[in-house]
């Protein structure tokens, strides 16, 4: 039987959407069925008992997770306590092995404040898109993209992501729906 899936996102500057999109893809090539929305965009009308995982992926700017994707699980704890759910969470402290107590802190720091305790999560680098800050954030991440050795040319895009990472996460959500990898 192959799982029905959930996949509900809040990307800032599109790393997380790409993620997400990624995933889908893969467990739709793996045979998975898998339900991409927007937080922006999810129906209210979607029950999310309807479905054997739900997966909740955000970006993580500043310290913590997306309002909008924090709204939403406040709206529907009730539920997400129902089901099998996992988060993903996206940041540029999960690009190294210093930054990763950082950006498993920022998981934690989400299911403080919301309450949410999903069955487990999975941390994955982000980017840097200087391309579509405003000045401001230009101006600020070019000074934590210099202190942290990374690039910090600001007429292009930097991606952090581990792509194969994120296909074997979507591979083992295809394929099992009760143990899915985690970083717990």
């Amino acid at each position: 039987m192959t799982p029905e899936i959930l996949l509900v996102y809040a990307s800032r500057y599109g790393q997380t959407r790409m993620i997400a999109t990624r995933i889908a893809d893969v467990v739709e090539q793996e045979g998975g069925r898998v339900h991409p929305w927007n937080v922006d965009g999810i129906p209210a009308a979607v029950d999310l008992r309807a479905f054997d995982v739900v997966v909740l992926a955000g970006a993580v700017m500043w310290g913590r997770h997306a309002r909008r994707l924090r709204r939403f699980i406040s709206r529907n704890l009730a539920l997400l306590s129902t089901v099998r759910s996992i988060l993903v969470s996206v940041s540029n402290a999960a690009c190294s092995a210093e930054g990763r107590p950082f950006a498993e802190e920022y998981a934690q720091r989400l299911f403080r404040e919301t309450g949410w305790q999903p069955d487990s999560f999975v941390l994955f680098g982000g980017g840097t898109t200087f391309t579509k800050y405003g000045f401001f954030t230009r101006l600020v991440m070019t000074r934590v993209e210099r202190d942290h050795g990374r690039g910090t040319d600001r007429t292009r895009d930097y991606d952090y992501t581990d792509w194969e990472a994120v296909d074997a996460f979507a591979r083992s959500l295809a394929h099992d729906k009760e143990r899915v990898a985690s970083s717990e």
